[in-house]
């Protein structure tokens, strides 16, 4: 199982945080799968601090089941404390700092992977979040800028020095973006040389790929990011596997019919119309309908007909001509 600081988990498989994806009607999908610990999207320290509608619609964690960790981003040491003792007083779990973002808009303002290339402004940054609470404190971070810069032997001493209680490496570098392969060797040699939980993440796409970079790496947990989006069942079989204690086992992963995906697909639109009503919903439930149907016989003409509802009542009865005897009912 995987421990991190006062968090004892049951499994050592966990959701990533994914910009405009792991809202809370997702990770409420990915909880029901068996995840027990989940990410809110990165919020923006800034944002938070000056009461931003924006950054505070993010922080939606009132009354969630716990754990949830909330990630933060941004440059400004300060800022980013006070941000997180506003995190810990929303009842997060954790505070996550956001150290491999590679987005333009984030790195542009010094913020997200723009901190492996200021290794001072990121000591500063850890330091003074760290004196600021007493709740966990993460940090997800890639290997450097560019391979010229691989940088994460540093930053996890320093991360380690300044009170850190785990970290999560995607052992990409920021220009690679999602591009070309993750080094999980490099999972491998930080594990080695930490003293804390190090996690991995990265080309997690099977449940046996989970299960690999474990065995490879020796890392003390796996995070799933992408190829979860429109399948949850992914978190679903990756914890089942890894649980099992005889890894030898064969592991055979049902398919997934397009029936219950569409009714994983309902239940996701129906929560989404409750937190966000039902406009917002029925634009922003689109994309995860692209996601849950691929690889579908017909599957783009099914997605085309996704992308028309405008009323959760359309929602529904299209997914109920599609998936016989389903009953959506009321959202």
């Amino acid at each position: 199982m995987l421990h991190i600081a006062s968090l004892n988990l049951g499994t050592r498989v966990v959701s990533a945080p994914l910009s405009g994806i792991s809202d809370r009607p997702t990770r409420n999908i990915w909880r029901q799968m068996g995840c027990d610990l989940v990410y809110t999207e990165m919020v923006s320290a800034d944002g938070l601090v000056h009461n931003r509608k924006k950054s505070l619609d993010l922080l939606d964690i009132d009354g969630e089941q716990p754990p949830v960790i909330v990630q933060l981003f941004g440059a400004r040491p300060n800022t980013l404390a006070e941000a997180a003792r506003i995190v810990q007083d929303f009842g997060a779990a954790a505070v996550d700092l956001n150290m491999g973002c590679p987005a333009k808009k984030v790195v542009r303002n010094n913020g997200g992977a723009a901190l492996l290339r200021d290794l001072p402004l990121a000591t500063r940054i850890v330091r003074q979040m760290r004196k600021a609470i007493i709740v966990p404190f993460t940090a997800k971070l890639r290997s450097g800028w560019n391979h010229d810069s691989v940088v994460v032997r540093e930053m996890v001493n320093m991360l380690q020095d300044e009170g850190i209680d785990a970290i999560c490496l995607h052992p990409r570098t920021a220009i690679q973006r999602f591009g070309g392969k993750a080094n999980w060797a490099l999972i491998g040699e930080v594990k080695a040389l930490a003293s804390v939980p190090i996690i991995g993440n990265g080309d997690i796409r099977t449940p046996h790929d989970a299960l690999r970079m474990l065995q490879q790496t020796r890392c003390d947990g796996v995070m799933i990011g992408r190829a979860a989006v429109g399948n949850p069942w992914l978190l679903r079989d990756a914890i089942r596997l890894v649980a099992d204690p005889d890894y030898a086992r064969a592991f055979a992963v049902s398919p997934v019919s397009l029936r219950e995906r569409l009714e994983v697909l309902y239940a996701h639109g129906q929560q989404m119309v409750r937190h966000k009503g039902e406009a917002r919903a029925m634009k922003e439930i689109r994309k995860h309908s692209i996601a849950y149907v691929r690889d579908f016989p017909n599957a783009k003409v099914l997605r085309a007909r996704l992308m028309k509802p405008t009323t959760f009542d359309e929602f529904a009865r299209l997914i109920y001509s599609k998936c016989l005897f389903f009953d959506p009912g009321e959202p």
